[in-house]
């Protein structure tokens, strides 16, 4: 991937444009090596309402640097552009000290980094362009951390490859823990077999994907795992819930908007990359979803659009601006793909000794048989990574001993166990039956509330919660677990209250 370049904006009095010009010849090699772009209001075009122009490139920096003189601190228009700068969180401020003035005694600029090093002005230099080298090694400094920030927004990654299963030893299960790549297959139009596709690497040599699979085949983390692959071949790729967008007028805006969930950095730049990848999940024949999907086929190099088997069959099999797209479906696990995630499952809580190594074989083969006992024999539920997990789930040592996955309901209710266990509720009737009830109301008033996202905000808890609490007994020690970290309820920093397991909200 191409470096990061960042974005500097200058702040600075006209009169001082001399120094301005001086400045940006003394940064010239940051620009020539890329690793730098400038903006001040000289490249306003004219007829462009020039303060909310201003106001739009300053908020889109990276380094805001005010070049201050007597006449910055004279300025209205330069302190206005101060206190914007101040208020706007992921920005840095760099003050340059052109000329001698009382600049420490100016708001809060002190607080903030100076250059030259002192905040000796450059005028009382003997050599100023010792000052400016002075200068640039400061703000190379900068862009070089800037650059590092160009990276995953850590609270979507971890939204991203956290998983709902729950293993004993960890706090957290992640994605990478339990991934087994599915099984693919690829059908061609004029041939009646099918092709398996083996890795990412082979699924990823084709610009136009459709992903198709049946409930809980495992899309939405197959899509993560590709999305996650990318990144880390430092490959741009950005990834969209079509469920979210759907009702949105398809733009770049929506794009940009997601972008901004998931990195740092600037858009524009990052669209501009080369062989950069859309992965597009949940297609749904509702709103603009399919809009969407032609608005991604214009700006990225890759497409990648994942929907439901029922969803495909019944709207998208025949769809015409669907035809390029090379047709990809997910399979039933195999034998040894199930087994290399019964591995990747009990490594989780191995301890990796060579004495342990032998009754850890024993141990898969055993939980083999009693997977295969209802994937087979029962016929209960498909050999899908959700429902091997599900049946694993109930093996874990903290789970009640006459748990059994004898229907599908079931890998529900052992997941929203699992969780309340974790979160330090005791597995007892007194303590899950008025667990479930709470929860069962809770998804009630969301349904009610009408809300597309499926959450309540502040206000609407607390209502929830007054009138459940005149109705109903639960300690409150009950409610705060299952609000807690492991908890099935989220009360999340956005101020809104949902599920936060995954499929809770549609079993309550």
């Amino acid at each position: 991937m191409k470096k990061y370049s960042a974005k500097l904006f200058y702040s600075y009095c006209h009169a001082d444009e001399d120094i301005r010009d001086e400045m940006e010849k003394s940064l010239v090699l940051l620009k020539r090596n890329d690793l730098l772009r400038e903006w001040y209001d000289r490249k306003i075009i004219a007829g462009e309402k020039w303060s909310a122009k201003i106001r739009k490139e300053l908020v889109a920096s990276d380094i805001v640097v005010f070049i201050v003189t007597p006449n910055f601190l004279y300025s209205e228009a330069c302190v206005e552009e101060w206190n914007i700068a101040k208020s706007i969180p992921k920005i840095t401020l760099v003050t340059v000290i052109a000329k001698d003035c009382p600049w420490s005694d100016f708001d809060e600029m002190s607080d903030y980094q100076v250059l030259p090093k002192g905040g000796k002005a450059i005028a009382l230099w003997d050599d100023r362009d010792t000052a400016w080298k002075d200068v640039y090694q400061g703000l190379k400094a900068l862009v070089e951390e800037v650059q590092r920030t160009f990276v995953l927004d850590i609270e979507f990654e971890q939204q991203l490859t956290r998983i709902e299963f729950c293993s004993q030893t960890k706090d957290v299960t992640q994605l990478k823990d339990v991934f087994v790549f599915p099984q693919l297959y690829t059908f061609f139009r004029f041939a009646d077999t099918e092709k398996q596709i083996q890795n990412a690497d082979q699924l990823l040599e084709n610009k136009l994907i459709l992903i198709r699979g049946e409930n809980q085949s495992g899309k939405t983390k197959l899509c993560a795992h590709l999305f996650l692959y990318l990144v880390e071949a430092s490959s741009p790729a950005l990834f969209v819930d079509l469920e979210e967008i759907k009702s949105k007028s398809p733009n770049l805006k929506v794009f940009e908007s997601k972008y901004r969930d998931e990195f740092t950095g600037d858009f524009e730049l990052w669209m501009k990359q080369r062989d950069s990848t859309i992965i597009l999940d949940n297609l749904t024949h509702n709103g603009h979803s399919l809009r969407h999907v032609a608005l991604a086929k214009e700006h990225f190099s890759r497409v990648i659009v994942a929907t439901s088997t029922d969803s495909y069959n019944a709207y998208f099999k025949d769809e015409v601006s669907l035809g390029q797209f090379i047709n990809v479906r997910i399979g039933h696990f195999g034998h040894s793909k199930q087994e290399e995630l019964i591995k990747k499952w009990i490594e989780l809580s191995s301890d990796k000794s060579e004495a342990s190594r032998e009754i850890e074989h024993a141990r898969v083969d055993k939980i083999e048989r009693n997977v295969n006992s209802v994937l087979i024999n029962n016929k209960v539920v498909p050999r899908y990574p959700f429902y091997i997990l599900s049946i694993l789930q109930t093996h874990e040592h903290f789970m009640p001993r006459d748990m059994q996955i004898t229907a599908y309901g079931h890998c529900y209710y052992a997941l929203i166990i699992a969780h309340m266990i974790k979160s330090g509720i005791e597995p007892t009737d007194e303590n899950i039956n008025p667990c479930f009830n709470f929860a069962s109301h809770l998804a009630f008033a969301i349904h009610l509330s009408g809300n597309e996202e499926y959450k309540l905000d502040m206000a609407e808890y607390a209502s929830f919660l007054e009138a459940y609490k005149d109705k109903y007994l639960i300690k409150q020690s009950l409610i705060n677990r299952l609000c807690g970290p492991n908890g099935i309820i989220s009360n999340n920093g956005n101020g809104f209250t949902c599920f936060s397991v995954p499929y809770s909200y549609y079993f309550f």
